[in-house]
């Protein structure tokens, strides 16, 4: 018979927490399944308002980079973070990134064509 949630006295990997039957929400802490406080209707209004936030951030800052399936992610914090800084020249060894238009970068430069 295979433990519950709440009956394990040794660490719990996360594959056997998988495994497990599922009962009340749960998370996997140092190995121990701890239970979690269910949620109400005003943790559900602050997630709505929180979420609404930052999709309204990420549109007015132009941070939508990663929207393109064609940028890896570092690149796209990169680019993000750069034009979000308003930076003029954004300087890359990624030559794929210097056919980019970001906006709130003037312009995106490969390495190999830059003087320096």
């Amino acid at each position: 018979m295979e433990p519950t949630l709440h009956e394990s006295t040794r660490p719990v990997t996360g594959d056997e927490l998988l495994c497990m039957p599922q009962g009340k929400a749960c998370e996997l802490v140092a190995g121990r399944v701890v239970p979690m406080t269910p949620t109400n209707p005003t943790h559900g209004r602050i997630e709505v308002n929180v979420a609404a936030a930052l999709k309204h951030f990420v549109h007015t800052q132009n941070l939508g980079i990663r929207g393109d399936r064609t940028i890896r992610a570092p690149d796209a914090i990169q680019l993000a973070c750069a034009a979000a800084g308003g930076t003029d020249l954004f300087i890359t060894n990624d030559d794929r990134l210097s056919r980019k238009n970001v906006p709130g970068i003037a312009f995106i430069q490969s390495l190999d064509r830059t003087f320096l």
